[in-house]
């Protein structure tokens, strides 16, 4: 029996880039501070950019959006309300070696229990972004609903952190290079031989698992490795992300369907994320039963 928002001794805040449906937010009482998009001049909170015109903008005239990370003061005020109800936080973000929040959360903390020094306030890096991220906020909030001390719940998203993973194919490297996530050299090698390359996420950064020739070939080396995990590590969730994509994405969670017998629902990609890999690019991500292996090397 899950406990009611009153009674709840922790509240889990997340970041936008954890792509965290509305319906979740609400119904286990999560908090939600918003990355900022920049491009045509407006800086829009995530919650409020408009994919399509986002991706229509890039595509039309060239130009590579700015990104920014929580505010301290959205941090702070998402920190203090949970203490000032006399709960603890749980703070669940975006990888640390992709963006400056966790550090940000750090400082934030520092402020709040300043204020309340009788306060407790955990942070915990999920090493990812996308539903990698979600599922293990996700979690975390599932533990504070059932009346989890602050203990429990870290330990909730750090065990399904062990049982994410996130593989995707860009559409092209230009969008990783340009934002870092990739070196030139690798995004002109790739580019001229015409490769379209798996990637996933290891020890919180982009890594590559395979490069193929054409993107059917992409689109079924995902999801054949999707079905070799999920065979052995069981299901227990799983989406399939798009960027501005969703004939591609219907096209992927099909051929997952008829290797794994697993359907999985189609779920856009956040913005922050979709700029930093570029509109056209697809993948899945998936939460087992069992702690999953390393993706292997050399596939």
């Amino acid at each position: 029996m899950s406990a009611t928002s009153e009674n709840r001794t922790v509240k889990v805040v997340g970041d936008s880039t954890g792509n965290v449906p509305k319906s979740d937010v609400r119904a286990l009482d999560m908090a939600i501070v918003q990355m900022s998009v920049t491009y045509g001049g407006v800086t829009r909170d995530e919650d409020d950019v408009d994919g399509p015109d986002l991706y229509r903008h890039m595509r039309e005239t060239g130009e590579f959006p700015t990104t920014s990370q929580p505010t301290v003061a959205s941090l702070v005020a998402a920190f203090e309300s949970a203490l000032a109800e006399g709960r603890d936080a749980l703070g669940v973000f975006v990888s640390e070696r992709m963006s400056g929040t966790i550090e940000t959360a750090r400082m934030a903390r520092d402020q709040v229990l300043g204020r309340f020094p009788q306060g407790r306030i955990a942070i915990v890096d999920t090493g990812s972004n996308s539903m990698e991220e979600g599922f293990p906020a996700i979690a975390a909030a599932r533990a504070a609903a059932e009346g989890g001390s602050l203990e429990a719940c870290v330990a909730a998203a750090e065990r399904s952190i062990a049982r994410t993973r996130w593989l995707f194919t860009p559409a092209a490297l230009d969008h990783l290079r340009m934002g870092g996530r990739i070196g030139s050299a690798t995004a002109f090698i790739g580019t001229l031989l015409q490769l379209k390359p798996v990637l996933t996420v290891a020890d919180g950064a982009t890594a590559p698992v395979k490069q193929v020739r054409t993107q059917r070939r992409a689109l079924e080396t995902v999801a054949d490795l999707v079905a070799a995990d999920l065979a052995a590590f069981g299901f227990e969730d799983g989406v399939v992300h798009h960027i501005d994509a969703p004939d591609i994405a219907t096209r992927l969670a099909g051929l997952v369907e008829e290797r794994s017998g697993h359907r999985l629902r189609l779920h856009p990609l956040s913005a922050v994320v979709g700029v930093h890999v570029g509109p056209g690019s697809v993948g899945v991500v998936y939460h087992t039963r069992e702690p999953l292996a390393p993706v292997p090397e050399g596939i």
